[in-house]
């Protein structure tokens, strides 16, 4: 079976970025008296800084969860590059963007594990209201 460059180089991204997540995970556990615990869960946002604001508000620091929700809001002029330059540099695994026009990087997000119980929709006891 014959690979293209194009296919080799996002199998070696996909088998890479299947390791730091196994990694990623890893470091996330935590072992306390033989038992494992999570700490809080860490997802990541993307933060675009412009240079000059592109807006009547003024603001210059804009954050979305992921590359291609940035161009639903920015045309690719706005923000100096297109989604796929951004994909090629890497910005995704961590690598910052720094353009004339704006600067696009990766930030952590921690969020708070809950400890909810969960409710269930259905209890048996609704079940003898419908008979």
């Amino acid at each position: 079976m014959r690979f293209r460059p194009l296919e080799l180089k996002l199998n070696f991204r996909l088998r890479q970025s299947g390791e730091q997540n196994e990694k990623q995970m890893t470091d996330n556990r935590q072992t306390t008296g033989g038992e494992e615990k999570d700490k809080a869960r860490c997802g990541f946002i993307y933060r675009v800084t412009f240079r000059e604001p592109p807006e009547q508000t003024g603001e210059r620091d804009f954050f979305f969860t992921s590359l291609s929700a940035i161009y639903e809001r920015f045309s690719p002029e706005q923000i100096g590059c297109k989604v796929s330059r951004l994909w090629n540099i890497g910005v995704s695994d961590g690598n910052p963007y720094t353009g004339a026009k704006t600067t696009v990087t990766r930030e952590p997000l921690h969020t708070k594990r809950q400890n909810k119980a969960r409710t269930a929709c259905f209890t048996p006891s609704d079940d003898k209201l419908h008979q």
